[in-house]
């Protein structure tokens, strides 16, 4: 019970580390006399990636009703004009869900080798800071 106690702290010690800085920066970011309001938009705001992908998301469920030929429709028109990578990632893989939804695996193998081929090497260099300033974190951790 005692390990289980100090692991539940830690972890809470952990989480309040990483989580307090972006509301510190989501908050000075806010309009003078205006608060952010608390909870996931606030900080979906901040990072566009995260920001386009929940409207992927919301999209996708919108349109779910309609048939996979209307998420089709919608995601390519849109496709050409995403400019955040991660953002067109996620929307080729929405319609590769909608292609095999509509029994066009053809179409779903060609996204798919879109994607497979058009994968970076190497992660976005905004991913390569998140997990160093993660490491550093952790460092720090475990020297206190």
């Amino acid at each position: 019970m005692r390990v289980t106690s100090c692991l539940t702290s830690f972890c809470a010690v952990a989480l309040i580390s990483m989580v307090l800085p972006t509301l510190a920066f989501a908050q000075a970011a806010a309009p003078a006399g205006r608060a952010l309001p608390a909870g996931g938009y606030a900080s979906i705001a901040l990072d566009p990636a995260a920001s386009g992908i929940s409207a992927v998301n919301s999209a996708s469920e919108m349109l779910r009703s309609q048939g996979p030929d209307a998420g089709i429709a919608f995601f390519t028109s849109v496709l050409d004009g995403t400019h955040n990578y991660a953002v067109a990632r996620m929307i080729r893989f929405q319609l590769v869900d909608l292609y095999r939804q509509a029994n066009r695996p053809d179409q779903a193998l060609q996204v798919l080798k879109d994607i497979i081929q058009s994968t970076p090497a190497t992660a976005p260099p905004s991913s390569q800071v998140i997990q160093l300033q993660g490491a550093d974190t952790s460092q720090q951790q475990q020297q206190q």
